[in-house]
């Protein structure tokens, strides 16, 4: 029975470190926004987020071919493309480099707590910018055909401003990006997507254990997946790296391909 444990604990350990956080997944959600154009209805947008960059690891390299299999209209990054501890310059440049040419159009992005707590952030930031990617702080931008963009800078670190991008329209169609699902009680809106990831989906997704480790303030029930409040949606990602530990449980990394619907 002693043996049999030990062989359990050991093989759960080796799924933990070695398989699962491997694992990345694809998941397909359609949210269906009123007055999407139907050229926009064609258009595959792709959320990724949290993805820790350290080094150009095999998990990096799948990243990339997976996105490269897509080559979406749009690219967004919601956050922590890099970790605190980062301080590869020179293989993140190399990263990003290939990140710039994995959609139709330049990648947007808005950043993370990660970032912010990153002693070389304006360095960072000076490389994924010089590559084209657009950095949204508290902005919004019209993408094409009346949606609009709005980037929301980390609630998580109360850099915050969502007073900055308002008023916004009721009628047209809306996406709204930023780091943590904290900011999703601060929003006011309709016919709108907000695109969020922070929570790893848990990372080692245990309830009710999760609850408790889950890196949210309030609002923990947002752990991952796809939420509704009327006509304002909110899907939580669960990212592509770690953070703290290298393992995950019952929380695969995540690719988002998302189409925009219609009730038409």
């Amino acid at each position: 029975m002693k043996e049999l444990l030990i062989l359990l604990i050991f093989s759960l350990g080796i799924y933990c470190f070695l398989i699962e956080p491997n694992k990345i997944k694809k998941e397909e959600i359609v949210i269906p926004l009123e007055n999407v154009s139907c050229d926009l209805k064609n258009s595959t947008f792709v959320q990724i987020s949290d993805i820790h960059f350290k080094r150009n690891s095999s998990k990096i390299k799948k990243l990339l071919k997976i996105l490269d299999e897509i080559h979406p209209d749009y690219l967004f990054i919601t956050g922590d493309l890099i970790d605190r501890k980062t301080d590869n310059l020179e293989e993140f440049r190399v990263f990003v480099s290939e990140l710039r040419n994995k959609s139709k159009n330049l990648p947007i992005m808005v950043l993370g707590n990660h970032e912010y707590k990153n002693p070389k952030m304006k360095e960072f930031l000076k490389i994924v910018e010089e590559n084209g990617i657009k950095v949204l702080r508290n902005e919004k931008v019209i993408l094409e055909n009346n949606i609009v963009l709005v980037g929301i800078d980390d609630p998580h670190t109360h850099h915050d401003d969502v007073s900055r991008v308002l008023p916004l329209s009721k009628t047209s169609p809306k996406i709204i990006l930023a780091h943590s699902p904290e900011i999703f009680r601060k929003l006011d809106l309709e016919n709108a997507l907000v695109l969020c990831g922070h929570t790893h989906g848990g990372q080692i997704d245990i309830p009710p254990l999760t609850k408790i480790i889950l890196p949210l303030a309030y609002d923990k029930q947002y752990k991952k997946g796809l939420f509704r409040k009327d006509k304002l949606f909110m899907y939580v990602n669960r990212g592509i790296g770690e953070t703290f530990l290298p393992i995950r449980f019952n929380s695969f990394p995540e690719i988002t391909i998302i189409k925009l619907g219609s009730k038409d």
